[in-house]
């Protein structure tokens, strides 16, 4: 994907992080959006779109506690 060339080029970049774990999403793999995610977030702890898909997908796995904390 276009996440994954950018990714190649600039693997430090959280927004690129945050793009593919969007598109894997998308595409029905969560674990991997997750993973995703929560490396945006490790590389931009200021990243709120990354904490909110967190939030919202360990919300509907029904991990609460995950959910309130994710991080």
């Amino acid at each position: 994907t276009a996440f994954d060339s950018a990714l190649s080029a600039w693997p430090e970049d959280a927004m690129a992080w945050l793009g593919r774990g969007n598109n894997l999403y998308a595409l029905g793999n969560k674990t991997a959006a997750i993973n995703a995610w929560s490396t945006a977030l490790r590389l931009d702890p200021d990243c709120s779109e990354a904490l909110n898909n967190l939030g919202n997908i360990h919300r509907d796995r029904g991990e609460r506690d995950a959910a309130c904390s994710s991080t």
